[in-house]
């Protein structure tokens, strides 16, 4: 239908107020969109994955094969919301490797934070975690990669972490320093 016949059935109304009501209407999906992305900016999505495993994360996945299991929200202030829980403050976790891994971090080039960020994701700090894979130590590394990167004793929190930190800068330098990637 073209513009001319929609202006000849607008009854009552000027043309001038037809523009102002269509570019009004136009806005309506781009504001909706901005609220959209403001609303998301500070949630945590939970998401369990079809394997079973669970995903966490900041943005809103459509994919096949994801189903959304939690949402929590945090204010511009640093309070978070749990469903299930009153509000509390995120508080950074400490660790007995905080010094091994800001020096060891610090020496290779790559951001502690990301660092302990990897330890405390995939072993929880625990220098014995093994995966049902057969992922070792601190950093979770693969028998293979340890080897590539001089590890020799997968369990010992200095060799685990400066290997982990050295596969780490590679894969930032692959990927033109770009964590999310």
């Amino acid at each position: 239908m073209g513009l001319g016949i929609v202006l000849m059935r607008i009854q009552h109304s000027s043309i001038a107020a037809f523009h102002r009501r269509a570019s009004a209407l136009a806005a309506i999906p781009l504001l909706f969109l901005l609220l959209i992305e403001y609303a998301s900016a500070a949630t945590i999505f939970v998401y369990q994955r079809s394997d079973g495993s669970r995903l966490i994360t900041d943005h809103v996945h459509h994919e096949p094969g994801f189903r959304l299991v939690k949402t929590y929200g945090v204010d511009e202030s640093g309070w978070a919301n749990t469903p299930a829980r009153r509000p509390y403050r995120l508080r950074p976790v400490r660790s007995r490797f905080d010094n091994l891994i800001s020096n060891t971090a610090s020496r290779f080039g790559v951001d502690a934070a990301l660092v302990k960020a990897v330890v405390h994701v995939e072993s929880a700090f625990d220098p014995y975690a093994v995966s049902r894979k057969g992922a070792s130590g601190l950093m979770q590394l693969m028998p293979q990669t340890a080897e590539r990167y001089g590890v020799r004793s997968l369990f010992d929190p200095h060799q685990n972490v400066a290997g982990g930190v050295r596969y780490l800068r590679d894969l930032l330098s692959e990927f033109g320093g770009d964590p999310l990637l």
